[in-house]
């Protein structure tokens, strides 16, 4: 039986891959310091919530449906008219409740006006990490 050279012949081809653990790691760069800022910009209190979205849609369908005729779909029109004063209305109360200083929150989100307080009244510490440019 003749003995077989293939491992010994091969392993002279492939480096050797030994003691990877102790290679260099990159440095991070840092370029900003990791810090909060004491304060978050002014939204306004205004919500990004569409409304009345439905009852625009079967008003739409509506007027397709008769070639925007707008007596036929009257009762749609009226609905989202309806709906659309409905929204304006809590939309008002909800920003002068927000003026007077009795909302805590807008849609379950704490309005800016809220986080800048506490922001101001905990700020963050001064960093110890230099940024290098």
């Amino acid at each position: 039986m003749m003995p077989r050279l293939t491992g010994v012949v091969s392993a002279g081809l492939k480096p050797l891959k030994k003691f990877k653990n102790y290679e260099t790691v990159p440095t991070y760069k840092i370029l900003l310091p990791p810090i909060l800022k004491d304060s978050v910009p002014d939204t306004g209190g205004k919500t990004k919530v569409a409304v009345c979205l439905q009852q625009m849609n079967v008003m739409m369908a509506c007027w397709k449906n008769n070639e925007f005729n707008e007596r036929k779909c009257s009762e749609e029109i009226k609905a989202f008219s309806e709906c659309m004063e409905k929204s304006n209305i809590e939309a008002r109360t909800l920003q002068e409740a927000e003026r007077l200083g009795q909302a805590d929150s807008v849609a379950g989100k704490p309005t800016s006006r809220i986080i800048n307080k506490l922001l101001k009244r905990y700020p963050q510490p001064p960093t110890t990490i230099k940024v290098k440019m």
